[in-house]
């Protein structure tokens, strides 16, 4: 195990060490990347300035779902859950609904949010 997955498994909370390694340089993990929320989002429960650890390398929702950074029509940005029961449904604040196949021509897959770090001092 290189020393970069022992820092990211030796703890739950956001690791200073680990986050300078990846800062250091954004395009070496595309697939293990940590980014700052810019703004505050009810439905995924990330607030603005939480880091995130996502994985730009996925385009496409996988397996059960998770939580994704999404682009629908190329014109809005944002968080979604998607989940599987058993067809494909998005979760937004208000409600969850099916993913038609109209709605998932529209939607662009940035990235899948692997975890969210959120400071103790704010």
């Amino acid at each position: 195990m290189n020393s970069l997955a022992t820092l990211e498994t030796s703890s739950t909370e956001f690791n200073l060490h680990l986050g300078a390694n990846l800062f250091s340089d954004p395009m070496r993990d595309r697939s293990n990347a940590v980014v700052v929320a810019q703004h505050h989002d009810l439905t995924a429960g990330i607030e603005a300035n939480d880091l995130l650890r996502v994985d730009f390398t996925v385009n496409k929702i996988e397996g059960d779902g998770g939580l994704y950074i999404i682009t629908q029509d190329d014109e809005w940005i944002g968080y979604r859950f998607f989940q599987r029961m058993p067809n494909l449904h998005m979760r937004d604040s208000t409600r969850c609904y099916p993913v038609t196949e109209g709605m998932l021509k529209s939607i662009k897959v940035v990235a899948r949010v692997k975890d969210i770090y959120r400071s103790r001092f704010n």
